[in-house]
């Protein structure tokens, strides 16, 4: 299994370096790995705990996620269904809620992650930086959603690192020597 790191500065975007659909593609698909990294031989119980300084569990974040990454499959289903050709079949939603098993919501991440990285494999260059209307989200390219979704990865990874260290005995990140009121 591949473990995710952050890069110390991003080549996205830079004259002579990666373009920029394949360093997004690269990053959305090394977060099925890190998340799975992170998951690995959770205890459940230990899922569902917010340690003192947490806003979230690490199974809420991960309802979060998939709930995220379900909107964004609608999004661009109706990008492949009208210019690449092909449905993506989609489960419905649980609206948010985390399944007391946060294997449920695991598991569904990333068959919606691997959906919508085959939907995204299957565009154009213009495609990717064509405007659309997307509900509820306004009028971007696809690559700006792309972007925005790695970005929302990239904080629910270090948060998700951050629970699993506290939850190992460590402490939340920017909560060390903090005393309870």
């Amino acid at each position: 299994m591949t473990k995710y790191t952050s890069p110390v500065s991003s080549p996205i975007g830079k004259t002579g370096e990666i373009p920029d659909e394949l360093a997004i593609l690269a990053a959305l698909e090394a977060v099925i790995d890190a998340v799975r990294f992170r998951f690995e031989a959770l205890d459940n119980d230990l899922a569902q705990e917010r340690p003192h300084g947490a806003q979230r569990s690490m199974a809420e974040i991960i309802a979060q996620m998939r709930s995220r990454e379900e909107g964004f499959v609608q999004q661009l289903s109706s990008l492949a269904e009208d210019d690449v050709g092909g449905r993506v079949e989609i489960r419905p939603s649980r609206l948010f809620l985390s399944s007391t098993d946060y294997q449920d919501d695991l598991g569904m991440f990333i068959q919606l992650r691997q959906k919508s990285l085959v939907i995204l494999r299957r565009l154009t260059h213009r495609q990717w930086h064509l405007a659309k209307e997307f509900p509820e989200v306004g009028q971007v390219a696809v690559m700006q959603l792309a972007r925005h979704i790695a970005e929302q990865d990239a904080i629910d990874l270090n948060d998700l690192a951050d629970l699993r260290r506290s939850l190992s005995g460590g402490s939340i990140a920017g909560t060390a020597g903090v005393v309870p009121g």
